[in-house]
């Protein structure tokens, strides 16, 4: 018997040999798409602790104080933790004090960021 065409067994043996070999394919790609998931969490953690770090820039030494706040953004929410402690606690005027911002998602810290400010406070003279 000489038949032109594949029958029905063979049909499966090549589809068990394609699924088989595409299985490796589908779990690079699955995690490639959590690491880029992942990447995109730290990425928008860290400008959220520089974005806080500036605005301590600009604030008077004074008023800086431990804060906790939710942010919601890029549909995730993250928690923001300001700590702001004295570097040296046996300095008594104007202590320098260090700055940590740390972000986190869903209790897991994607950022931290330190810094030191203090020392003498300036104002601005009035007109």
């Amino acid at each position: 018997m000489n038949e032109k065409g594949y029958t029905i067994l063979e049909a499966l043996i090549g589809l068990l040999v394609i699924s088989i070999l595409s299985m490796p394919i589908y779990k690079l790609l699955t995690t490639e798409k959590k690491l880029t998931a992942e990447a995109k969490f730290k990425a928008t953690a860290y400008f959220l602790a520089l974005n806080e770090m500036e605005l301590i820039k600009c604030s008077p030494i004074s008023s800086l104080q431990n804060i906790e706040d939710d942010i919601e953004t890029n549909g995730r929410n993250f928690h923001l933790i300001r700590i702001v402690a004295p570097r040296f606690p046996d300095e008594l005027e104007n202590p320098i004090k260090e700055i940590t911002v740390k972000v986190l998602l869903k209790d897991r810290k994607l950022a931290e960021l330190k810094s030191v400010t203090g020392g003498v406070e300036y104002e601005t003279p009035e007109k």
